[in-house]
């Protein structure tokens, strides 16, 4: 019986570093930070970050024909880096927004 509570202890901490060490979330003021949260959600829970940079844009665009005439409408979506730098003994945290959406969260270099 013991085997089998160790073994599941170990599945579960393995399971839980594969999600969140991955650059799943990330933890700012108290608060977990996922993928998949606003950026007035980040806003709140870690202020403001020490570098926004953008990196380009992405743009959507469909052609509908209508009788002889043809439209274009479309969208276009900022993709934004936040980057905030934990201290010298952390990986600086790279967190990059599709529009006001958090896609994605990055380790970079140990911070200053």
């Amino acid at each position: 019986m013991k085997k089998v509570t160790a073994m599941t202890a170990v599945v579960f901490l393995v399971m839980t570093t594969m999600v969140y060490g991955f650059g799943g979330a990330f933890r700012c003021g108290g608060k977990l930070i996922r993928v998949g949260d606003s950026k007035a959600q980040v806003l709140r829970c870690c202020g403001q970050p020490d570098l926004i940079d953008t990196e380009g844009t992405v743009t959507n665009e469909t052609t509908q024909k209508v009788g002889s005439e043809e439209y274009t409408t479309g969208s276009t979506t900022i993709i934004e880096t936040w980057t905030y730098n934990c201290g010298p003994s952390q990986f600086m945290k790279i967190l990059r927004f599709s529009g006001s959406q958090l896609i994605s969260i990055e380790d970079g270099d140990y911070g200053w």
